[in-house]
């Protein structure tokens, strides 16, 4: 597990912290990142990890074969995290938001 990376949405009033899965970089094929320009690069993270600072709003996507619940900045609309509403600690996290870990989380 990779701790701390920091992440934020394009303008800065949403920022967040969360562990990262090692090895877990994908790229997604769904309708839903194709069609609405979603960052297609994801990351697994735990999900209880996921600490997020500022204004965010969660959606629930009714559009995929199961519930989807997406966080993003409420002001810009960046998706920050995408997770399946069924009970889990994972959650996908879009490579595009992150920008290094906290140098002194991993110590």
């Amino acid at each position: 597990m990779l701790k701390g990376f920091r992440g934020k949405c394009e303008c800065g009033h949403t920022t967040f912290t969360c562990d990262l899965h090692e090895n877990s970089i994908s790229i997604c094929d769904c309708i839903e990142c194709r069609d609405l320009r979603h960052p297609r690069t994801r990351v697994l993270a735990a999900l209880s990890s996921i600490a997020i600072n500022g204004p965010y709003s969660l959606y629930n996507d009714p559009k995929m074969s199961e519930m989807i619940v997406r966080a993003f900045c409420f002001f810009c609309g960046t998706a920050i995290y995408a997770v399946e509403a069924a009970p889990t600690d994972l959650a996908v996290v879009h490579l595009t938001t992150l920008f290094g870990p906290d140098p002194g989380a991993n110590a």
